[in-house]
């Protein structure tokens, strides 16, 4: 019996290449607007003109090529405004969810305190539902019904003493608490 052929030791680990960071306009689009100046800048030239006249270019051409180039320039800075303006709306948008889900989070423990499980209140207040703040539509609407509900009901006090936290995902792996089945015994008012 022969011996398999030897394997190739393993070849060197090439070294990581350094990251490069993602610009705010594609390369190749920049490529092309430089190229275009730099014809149109060359078809200005009067030493050209003969040239121009020969291909059946009129002498406005090179003009038309220049203040299409500068325009596009415009709408590349437009597009890059308009992208870093989308994402600091977006962080912003984050920052008011963190804000809104710890509020109304805080809502619905007060609620839990109140009402005794079963009571009906307690739906209305999304208290156990699933998928609560999942979506924007369904948030805003829990957001509303939680408000108007707590303005009608007597809760008893927040036991936080400054803003809300902000509202954390689980993480994966992780399992929630569950929730302490003593309950407080409330004074009675007087």
């Amino acid at each position: 019996m022969t011996d398999p052929a030897p394997t190739p030791p393993n070849p060197e680990p090439t070294p990581d290449q350094p990251k490069q960071t993602r610009g705010d306009v594609d390369k190749t689009i920049l490529a092309d607007l430089t190229l275009a100046e730099d014809v149109a800048a060359a078809a200005a030239d009067p030493d050209h003109a003969p040239q121009l006249a020969a291909e059946e270019l009129d002498a406005n051409a090179a003009a038309n090529l220049i203040a299409a180039a500068k325009d596009a320039r415009e709408q590349v800075g437009k597009v890059v405004a308009a992208k870093k303006a989308r994402l600091a709306a977006t962080k912003t948008e984050q920052e008011a969810y963190a804000t809104l889900m710890g509020s109304l989070r805080d809502f619905q423990q007060r609620a839990k305190r109140r009402f005794p499980v079963g009571d009906p209140k307690r739906a209305a207040y999304g208290i156990n539902k699933k998928n609560f703040g999942a979506d924007r539509e369904s948030l805003e609407q829990d957001a509303e019904n939680i408000i108007t509900q707590a303005g009608t009901d007597v809760l008893p006090a927040s036991n936080r003493r400054s803003s809300p936290p902000p509202a954390r995902p689980w993480k994966r792996g992780r399992k929630p608490t569950k929730p302490s089945t003593r309950r407080r015994k409330i004074k009675p008012a007087g």
